[in-house]
Parts: C-alpha cells; sequence; structure tokens
C-alpha cells in the first residue's frame, strides 16, 4: 500500500492558514521501489508561496484532490491506474485526512488506501509540526494492510460468554478423560503387583522345589534348636534375589533384635503393593522390653486358614463343623501336629487353594477405605497389627472380627474381601473391588470382593474336602 515518507518545505517557517491561489504548486513522485512487493514511496513537496493567510484551510487540499478525481471517476477505472496513479490516491488521502481529517468518501474516491486512522492521526500531529517549522522533515510514517476507514467496527474479541463456554466445554473433556487416566493408571498397578505376587509365587515354588516343603508361616523361639522368633520372608528371600539380606540375617535370633533389626528396616519393592497409598511405612510398636519391634512393612501375607468364628457371619446352612474338618492353610504356622508344611498336604488341589493374598496399608488401619492412623498409646488404641513384612504377626486365620484393642472395636461391615486390613479379618487391597492372590500352583489370580465368604473361606483352606472355582 502506499505510504508518505516524506513532507518538507523548501522555505523558512509558515503556517498554513488557506490558499489564494488554486493553482498551487503541488508535485508527487513515485520513487523506484519494487512494486512487486506492494510497497512504494511519494514525495510531497508543498511550496509556501502559493500559500496566505487569508483563504479557508480546505481550499488548498480540494485542489488536490478535484485533480485526481478528474483523472480517475470511477472505481473500475481506479482498478486499472497504473502504479504512479495508485501513489498519486494513496498521497492524496494521506494528505486529505492527516491535514483536515477528511474521510475519502466525502470526495467519492473509492478506498484504495488502508491506513487506519489511528496511524493517520499521529501523521496529522507530525505533519503539521513539519509545517510549522520548515526544518523539521517527517519520514517513514508507514502503512500496511488494514481495516477499511469506513468500517468503524472495533476489533473482533472473545465475550465473557464464548469463554465461558470454552472453558465448559474444557472442563467436560477433563472431567471425562480423567477417570479413563485413573483407571489406566490403576490397571498398570495391579498388573505390577501381580506381577510382584507372580514373583513371590515362583519363589515359593523355588523353595518347595529345594527343600521338599513349603515354609513355615511362624518359625517359633526354641532354645533346643537355637531357633529365633521369624516368620517365612527371610526363608525366600535368597529365592527373590535379596542375597544382601539373607546373608547377614541370623536365623538364631528375633526378627526385631540385632543383628537383624538392621535388615528388616529395609524396604522391599517385591513385597509392597503399587496401590497402596504410603508406599514406605515403618512399624515401630513399643516394647516392655527395649528395643521396639520396628521393621519395613509390606503388602502381602500367608493366611494361615480359617477361623471357627466365621460361623458367626456365615448362614447357617454355609457354617464349617465345628470339628471333623482341617481348616488349615497351605502356608501353616508351627505347632504340634504341623512342623513341616507338605506339599501333599494340599489335598483341596494347589490350583484351588490360596497360599499368598493382600492385606496392605497395615499398620494403619483402613476400614472401607477410611484411614485410621496407627497410634498404639492412644484412646482408642489403633493399629492394624503385623504390618512388618518380617514380623511374626504377619499370618492369621480369616474370619474374625476383633480390632487389635477392644477400645476400637467392632470391626463395621460383614466379612469380605477389602472391608477391613486388621489382623484376623480377611484381605484388603486397594484396587477397587477386587485383591491378588497367589495358589499353591503358582498361578496368581483376582478375586472380586463379592465373593461369596464361604467359597473364598475355601479357597483358604488346603485340605477341607471341598474345590472352589475362583471367581
Amino acid at each position: 500500500m502506499p505510504r508518505i515518507t516524506d513532507v518538507h518545505s523548501d522555505q523558512g517557517p509558515w503556517s498554513i492558514a488557506g490558499v489564494s491561489n488554486v493553482s498551487t504548486h503541488v508535485s508527487f513522485a513515485r520513487q523506484p521501489v519494487g512494486w512487486n512487493n506492494n510497497s512504494f514511496e511519494t514525495n510531497v513537496v508543498v511550496n509556501p508561496k502559493h500559500l496566505s493567510q487569508s483563504s479557508k484551510a480546505n481550499t488548498f487540499i480540494k485542489s488536490i484532490i478535484d485533480g485526481i478525481l478528474a483523472r480517475m471517476n470511477t472505481r473500475q477505472e481506479l482498478q486499472n491506474t497504473q502504479p504512479m496513479d495508485f501513489s498519486l490516491v494513496g498521497a492524496a488521502r494521506g494528505a486529505a485526512r492527516a491535514y483536515f481529517g477528511f474521510r475519502i468518501s466525502d470526495f467519492g474516491l473509492p478506498n484504495a488506501d488502508k491506513q487506519p486512522r489511528k496511524d493517520l492521526a499521529n501523521s496529522s500531529d507530525l505533519m503539521r509540526s513539519s509545517i510549522r517549522n520548515p526544518k523539521s522533515e517527517i519520514r517513514n510514517l508507514r502503512s500496511g494492510p488494514r481495516p477499511s476507514p469506513l468500517d468503524s467496527r472495533p476489533p473482533h474479541a472473545f465475550t465473557l460468554v464464548e469463554l465461558l463456554v470454552v472453558i465448559a466445554i474444557i472442563g467436560m473433556l477433563v472431567a471425562l478423560l480423567l477417570p479413563a487416566i485413573q483407571a489406566a493408571r490403576e490397571a498398570a498397578r495391579r498388573s505390577q503387583c501381580q506381577n510382584n505376587l507372580k514373583q513371590l509365587g515362583l519363589a515359593f515354588m523355588n523353595y518347595e522345589s529345594a527343600k521338599k516343603e513349603f515354609p513355615l508361616s511362624i518359625k517359633k523361639a526354641d532354645s533346643v534348636t537355637g531357633h529365633g522368633l521369624n516368620n517365612w520372608a527371610p526363608f525366600v528371600l535368597a529365592y527373590l534375589e535379596e542375597g544382601n539380606i539373607v546373608s547377614g540375617y541370623d536365623l538364631k535370633e528375633d526378627w526385631w533384635r540385632d543383628p537383624n533389626r538392621t535388615y528388616v528396616q529395609t524396604f522391599l519393592p517385591v513385597l509392597i503393593c503399587p496401590s497402596t497409598p504410603d508406599q514406605r511405612r515403618i512399624q515401630d510398636k513399643p516394647e516392655s522390653t527395649p528395643p521396639n519391634k520396628t521393621g519395613a512393612c509390606g503388602d502381602y501375607f500367608t493366611p494361615a486358614g480359617v477361623h471357627l468364628d466365621i460361623n458367626n457371619v456365615l448362614p447357617s446352612d454355609q457354617q464349617f463343623p465345628t470339628s471333623g474338618v482341617d481348616l488349615r492353610g497351605v502356608i501353616r504356622w508351627e505347632e504340634a501336629n504341623n512342623l513341616h508344611n507338605k506339599m501333599n498336604r494340599v489335598t483341596d488341589g494347589t490350583s484351588h487353594s490360596i497360599m499368598v493374598g493382600e492385606c496392605a496399608g497395615r499398620e494403619d488401619v483402613w476400614r472401607r477405605g477410611q484411614k485410621y492412623d496407627v497410634d498404639y498409646t492412644g484412646s482408642p488404641k489403633i493399629r492394624a497389627r503385623g504390618g512388618a513384612w518380617a514380623t511374626s504377626d504377619n499370618a492369621y486365620e480369616i474370619g474374625q472380627r476383633k480390632a487389635w484393642n477392644t477400645s476400637f472395636d467392632p470391626i463395621p461391615g460383614t466379612v469380605s474381601i477389602n472391608n477391613s486390613n486388621e489382623w484376623g479379618h480377611c484381605f484388603y487391597a486397594f484396587h477397587p473391588g477386587a485383591a491378588n492372590f497367589v495358589f499353591a500352583d503358582g498361578s496368581v489370580r483376582t478375586l472380586a470382593e463379592s465373593i461369596e465368604l464361604r467359597t473364598l473361606a475355601d479357597m483358604v483352606t488346603r485340605a477341607g474336602q471341598e474345590v472352589s472355582q475362583a471367581e
């Protein structure tokens, strides 16, 4: 588009108040700037000898525009003009707007110049300043493609309603996508949990293959044999590639005493469910005789069997006989009639008998997603017993509804998966609606929390003379 780059006078100081002669000398010349890139320059030279203080100010500029209109009377002629004519139109429009604020429509001139009013107003100030002082010059007044001066509409912008609609749409998209993202993350965590249990199951199977028996869930302290009080974990760590712990662990000492005390405070990722909110929990139970029972917590345990208290919550037609039935689990603790956990004692079938399950989040108490921080000495006393992966409280018989301390009794809800992680109750996981298990054949399966309690109990027993199919 055309641009006025230089306006100057060739004599001393003067000011425009009017013209005395309509034959005022005004020359327009286009400089040799490239036409292809739509940019050229025009010099406007005003001869002050034709100006006086008596005539009206607009006579001068109207004489310019009249001369141009004589050559270009229609829009079609304007479109067919040569580059020089465009420069004249641009110069005339710029001068008219700058000096007197004329709209080009006042003279019937087509819309060839796109220079905005703001720029022209600035040009007006500068050009008037130059006329008052001939020594001053106005240079490089540029204009690019602009909306038509006839278009007085403001620039388009977002209205408040449009902005609120966009925000609402974004909010809806986030609301739709967030559950899907969370579900995908939980699926990944559940898969990692299953992988942990798969490694744990292989460790038990390799131990059985090497020792011809499964480890005991609790190995009692015995001064005769020289054994300390320990659970199953130290016996299978060698099969979990935790040789550094095994090499320093002393099975002749209790799990919380030196030198074992240092090792049991090591967090083992393979024993921690990725879905558990607090991954790095420490059990630090005070003892009447120091030291405290301190150890890093885990989320997996070996169900030792089914407690007869389960009959209190089972329908009468599903209750277990009080005698004549074996309710022990695959990984049973040491007792007079159970010094070894042999594979051939799993008469219900290894693929139908649970060996390891989830009881996540201990020592804190979790009841149906509600957390109660562990408090060993407060009122009420709160504890989900058996948090440390090395503790002798890791294993228990399921089916009970007793809190660690009577001040926090009773355990609400029904005995079922994901109702509570308190010792002796059932299984507990942070997977929505389910928990993961390792069966005695080494397979890993997920059971829904809606599974019937009697069916779940049948899977825990190793020789209950029933065969239950996992759901």
